[in-house]
């Protein structure tokens, strides 16, 4: 998305979508079962259905969306807009067919998590049966085509050090939890009779907890420690911590991202345009998780 920007946006302007795109991405991610890490991890730990989570984290996640957006969109100032010659790309059948089954492979983890398997098991074979037809296409394509993408050597590129960074994390957590510092962290933030209204302030404190620490710990903290198998009480987590790195642009996998890709979006900018929207996005997203969870009960 930032690419895109790219070619519309500069100057202050692409600061400013950049950090829109941040926010975005997270509200985004935190109501789809494979759209954001800490999500999987909660949805493979089976305190929610795919459905579950869609339905009832949609909202909040598209309000804050909304909010946040409109405050962003007053940071926009007018700019003469530059004719960028566009290379006119007309795609072939196979292509179409690539592109189609990729957007479908998405689909396969929750295919595969329903008839009691893995999801990874479906993203491996979604990718298998593209890597396939790629492979296909490229040598019985009689004409030009732009499926240059060699999968073996991208796999080859696969980030490590990110996997051992999770590898890590959920190590550490397992240490904390044996060293009986889950539980004493449970009690300071969820009480020890764990009461409703106490765990929810506790998921909340939680979301705003993660534009310092990285939410997948803390995500791994709360599944050890939160005793209730409450639906909503486990969506808001995964909209709390899904967003609320939004505040920091370092409190989220893409924030780094697109301070690596865009270099004016530093710290001080981002915290500049973009942690108030983030904010009040956030706090209307909880109000209408809130509303919508009174009417469940």
């Amino acid at each position: 998305m930032i690419q895109i920007a790219r070619k519309f946006f500069k100057d202050k302007n692409l600061i400013v979508v950049a950090a829109g795109i941040v926010i975005l991405a997270n509200a985004g991610g935190a109501w789809s079962p494979i759209g954001d890490v800490t999500t999987i991890m909660i949805w493979l730990a089976g305190k929610f259905s795919a459905l579950d989570v869609i339905r009832e984290g949609f909202l909040p996640a598209a309000t804050l969306a909304v909010v946040s957006g409109f405050m962003l969109r007053k940071n926009i100032v007018n700019e003469v807009a530059k004719k960028v010659a566009v290379e006119k790309i007309t795609l072939t059948a196979g292509e179409k067919l690539v592109i189609t089954l990729s957007l479908l492979s998405f689909i396969l983890p929750v295919l595969m998590n329903s008839i009691g398997l893995q999801p990874y098991f479906g993203l491996l074979f979604g990718l298998g049966i593209v890597w396939s037809l790629i492979e296909y296409l490229k040598v019985r394509s009689q004409t030009y085509t732009h499926l240059e993408a060699n999968i073996e050597h991208l796999l080859q590129k696969t980030n490590i050090s990110s996997l051992k960074f999770f590898a890590g994390i959920l190590l550490s957590v397992s240490a904390l939890s044996a060293l009986g510092f889950l539980e004493m962290l449970s009690k300071v933030l969820f009480g020890e009779m764990q009461e409703i209204a106490r765990v929810i302030w506790g998921n909340i404190i939680m979301g705003v907890f993660s534009a310092i620490v990285d939410n997948v710990p803390l995500t791994a903290l709360a599944i050890d420690i939160i005793r209730i198998n409450d639906v909503p009480i486990w969506t808001l987590l995964a909209l709390t911590v899904g967003t609320g790195g939004s505040l920091l642009v370092i409190g989220s996998v893409s924030g780094v991202v697109a301070m690596g890709m865009v270099k004016e979006l530093t710290f001080d900018k981002y915290l500049k345009y973009a942690t108030l929207p983030a904010l009040f996005g956030y706090i209307a997203a909880i109000a209408v998780w809130f509303i919508q969870y009174q009417f469940i009960k």
